[in-house]
């Protein structure tokens, strides 16, 4: 069951569900907790009966700068470092295939920067909706 947080907010308007990535001073950067959360939050309101869409979007100027790499490095030198990392893959994969599985459509309000796990965000959302200022970029790729 979705906890609230401030860093992705749920809130359903009539027959719409919309779960908003609120970390704007991050870029909407993606946390542990958040993979998480936004895994919760996708589950309710797909239980939900009254909601039959699903809207992502992200607050502030991006809609999510990908992973909180910050977040990252500050356990790298950790003894359990590596095998945190492949727990961290296989739960962001987790969430993905959850938005795949989801037979309510789901809908990404993309706006600014969309960068790596963001742009897959973006991709697994069954309709994609950019604003002008939208720059998707896979910067792990360089």
């Amino acid at each position: 069951m979705f906890m609230p947080s401030d860093a992705v907010q749920v809130r359903v308007t009539g027959s719409v569900g919309t779960i908003v990535l609120n970390r704007p001073d991050h870029g909407n950067a993606l946390t542990r907790a958040m993979i998480r959360q936004l895994h919760d939050a996708f589950d309710d309101l797909y239980g939900e009966r009254r909601v039959r869409a699903i809207v992502l979007a992200g607050s502030g100027e991006a809609f999510c700068r990908g992973l909180d790499l910050a977040e990252m490095q500050a356990t790298r030198d950790l003894p359990e470092a590596e095998s945190q990392w492949g727990v961290d893959a296989s739960e962001l994969s987790d969430l993905l295939i959850r938005m795949l599985e989801i037979t309510k459509p789901t809908i990404a309000a993309a706006h600014g920067a969309i960068q790596g796990a963001g742009a897959a965000l973006v991709a697994a959302a069954d309709i994609a909706v950019a604003a002008d200022d939208a720059v998707l970029q896979l910067p792990e790729t360089r």
